[in-house]
């Protein structure tokens, strides 16, 4: 009787320890899966200014650009079109230009 206690006790602990293990992995299921939503809605965002950016006057297009965050003025140029690339980058200050595009050498994608 008392061996069968002790491996009842042993079970239990047994199926204790993965309830906790499982849990663990949920939460990091779910830690990913909002990690994975963030950087979906992230780049829907970035693609749309890129439109934006797309269709504006490129003159206008470089002054915001050459204004934002280099990350992100990065992200935006990254995703544009090579000739639309080049005129934007051909319309804002050089030295702002030539910085943006020695980052867009090194950019991985």
């Amino acid at each position: 009787m008392e061996k069968l206690q002790k491996q009842l006790n042993e079970s239990e602990d047994t199926i204790q320890s993965l309830k906790h293990k499982i849990a663990g992995i949920e939460k990091n299921t779910q830690q990913s899966t909002a990690i994975d939503t963030n950087e979906e809605i992230e780049m829907d965002t970035t693609e749309k200014f890129v439109g934006t950016f797309k269709n504006m006057d490129k003159a206008q297009a470089a002054q915001i650009i050459q204004s934002m965050d280099r990350d992100a003025a990065i992200s935006v140029i990254a995703k544009m079109p090579n000739k639309t690339r080049g005129e934007i980058l051909g319309a804002m200050d050089p030295k702002i230009a030539a910085e943006i595009t020695e980052k867009l050498i090194g950019y991985k994608n």
